[in-house]
């Protein structure tokens, strides 16, 4: 809450109680960029309490509850998207993330998309298709560090069962994946050794 009203305010990335009880702005990265950057834009509005931004969680909370209905319809046909969808409006362990400000509420949004994403690009596989979900992976791993391991446990999967396509085919797919999140990661890496003096990849949580 803190960190995304700093940023709001424009100070950065830095250590919100430093700030606040010491009047001293250092950089951190003990978490990553992008949930609290998501928290600071009703901040940036003027919104800038708590209440405020859970009820922004609120909006990502049901995009999560839609994506696992369209995931569940594709694994298992409309009844089951239903269901999944249903199962999932109302799992305290979804919903109690968005009450706690906690990064899981977006990056269960980010996860779900990137396997229906996942799903798609097994359909009809293309290099945009791959991309996108390269892009969703960034992202995820920008929400938590551990989402850049989907990088390696979904996409190279995904490219070995494309059977019917030639081996060096494959690996172009995956490579643009793969390439695609680490493009999107990159930019806070470099600000990272920029303002920290070391090779923080993406949290030093």
């Amino acid at each position: 809450h803190p960190l995304a009203n700093n940023l709001a305010d424009g100070h950065g990335y830095i250590r919100p109680f430093d700030f606040r009880i010491l009047h001293v702005a250092r950089p951190t990265a003990e978490y990553p960029p992008l949930f609290p950057a998501l928290l600071a834009v009703p901040s940036f509005l003027g919104a800038k309490s708590i209440d405020a931004q859970r009820l922004l969680l609120c909006f990502v909370g049901t995009g999560t509850v839609v994506l696992v209905g369209f995931l569940g319809r594709r694994v298992g046909g409309p009844l089951v998207g239903v269901i999944a969808a249903a199962i999932a409006a109302v799992y305290p362990m979804l919903f109690l993330g968005e009450a706690v400000l906690m990064a899981e509420s977006v990056y269960v949004l980010l996860v779900t998309a990137a396997l229906l994403l996942a799903y798609r690009a097994a359909d009809a596989p293309s290099p945009w298709r791959f991309a996108a979900l390269g892009l969703v992976i960034g992202l995820s791993a920008l929400t938590r560090a551990e989402g850049l391991i989907f990088a390696i446990v979904l996409v190279i999967p995904l490219a070995i069962s494309l059977r019917s396509f030639a081996a060096k085919r494959r690996a172009v797919l995956a490579v643009i994946a793969i390439g695609t999140a680490m493009l999107v990661v990159v930019p806070w890496t470099i600000r990272n050794a920029v303002r920290l003096h070391a090779f923080v990849p993406i949290s030093n949580n």
